[in-house]
């Protein structure tokens, strides 16, 4: 049975999961953690990610990548979500993430906030992940 990962890269934390996927059946979770990070604080103060965020950062999703290779995922996707109209996390930090990633994918609506922008296109969202998947 293939298994998946997939991480969200948020402005406060960071989200992984991991499980087997069947066809027809409901994904099996084979591995899930959550840890804050507050990548974004320092963004409202000075408009940039401070390096102590980045550090830290950088270090969960390597503790991250080594639980799911455990697992000997096929797939992993790293995703971000972002909206002009979010007052919680500025669009610069889905910018900023777009730019720093490597192979995220950065969902980015104009007229979205921050809980909008999942709701009102959680089908875009998640027929991305089914084309990443196949």
């Amino acid at each position: 049975m293939p298994r998946y990962a997939a991480i969200d890269i948020g402005s406060n934390s960071i989200r992984m999961e991991a499980a087997e996927v069947v066809p027809g059946l409901p994904a099996r979770v084979l591995a899930s953690d959550r840890e804050v990070t507050r990548l974004g604080e320092s963004v409202f103060s000075s408009g940039a990610v401070s390096e102590e965020a980045l550090r830290a950062t950088c270090a969960v999703l390597a503790r991250m990548a080594g639980l799911y290779r455990k697992l000997d995922v096929v797939g992993v996707r790293v995703v971000a979500t972002s909206g002009d109209e979010d007052l919680m996390v500025p669009p610069t930090h889905g910018a900023w993430l777009a730019g720093n990633v490597p192979d995220i994918t950065v969902t980015h609506k104009a007229q979205e906030g921050h809980i909008s922008i999942v709701t009102n296109h959680l089908d875009e969202l998640a027929a991305g992940f089914k084309k990443a998947f196949g």
